[in-house]
């Protein structure tokens, strides 16, 4: 039995982004997460790439956390006042994002180990 190829319908109609719940102990709660579109992936790098073509990873960073953080929403001019709070807090957040994004370090790492061994990355 071979591998099942889905229908451009069906994949437009899957549910794939996922969603996470973070503590964040320093505020004294937790967030939600939401992995990114592809659209909100998009303008968030326009956004941030200078005249210059030059990414400014800081502000990658916050634009990332404003498109990701969905519960409690933050506007682009709140989430720059994050600058102020907790590196460890903030730090924690963004953690989670590249994790979901499937850009952290380990996840990374995964990803290369899978490809070089034409497999799943799991041993």
């Amino acid at each position: 039995m071979g591998t099942k190829i889905l229908t451009a319908d069906e994949i437009l109609a899957a549910p794939d982004l996922e969603e996470r719940i973070v503590e964040v102990p320093e505020w004294g709660g937790a967030v939600r997460i939401r992995e990114l579109t592809k659209a909100a992936q998009q303008q968030m790098r326009r956004k941030a790439t200078g005249p210059d073509g030059q990414v400014d990873a800081d502000r990658l960073e916050l634009l990332m956390l404003a498109a990701c953080i969905v519960e409690p929403q933050f506007s682009e001019e709140q989430v720059e006042r994050l600058k102020e709070k907790s590196a460890s807090a903030v730090d924690r957040v963004l953690q989670a994002v590249l994790d979901l994004a499937g850009l952290s370090p380990e996840a990374v790492k995964q990803a290369q180990k899978s490809f070089r061994t034409g497999g799943s990355g799991t041993e």
